[in-house]
C-alpha cells in the first residue's frame, strides 16, 4: 500500500512524502518514509532523546 501527503513540518515549506508499507499474516512491515530523508537532514541525539530537522541544503 502507498500513501502520499502534504506535510508542513514546523515553519518549512510544504512537501510532499510518501510512504508505503505491507502487511503479512504475522507482523506488519512498515517499509518507511521514502522520501523524508531526501528531502530534510536530521539529526539524531540519542544521549539527549532529542533530534533537529532541516531543509536539505541544496
Amino acid at each position: 500500500m502507498r500513501l502520499f501527503a502534504i506535510a508542513e513540518i514546523g515553519e518549512f515549506a510544504s512537501i510532499r512524502l510518501a510512504f508505503a508499507w505491507i502487511r503479512s499474516i504475522n507482523v506488519p512491515l512498515i517499509l518507511g518514509q521514502t522520501n523524508f530523508f531526501l528531502e530534510f537532514d536530521v539529526c539524531f541525539y540519542r544521549s539527549k532523546l532529542e533530534f533537529e530537522i532541516k531543509p536539505k541544503q541544496e
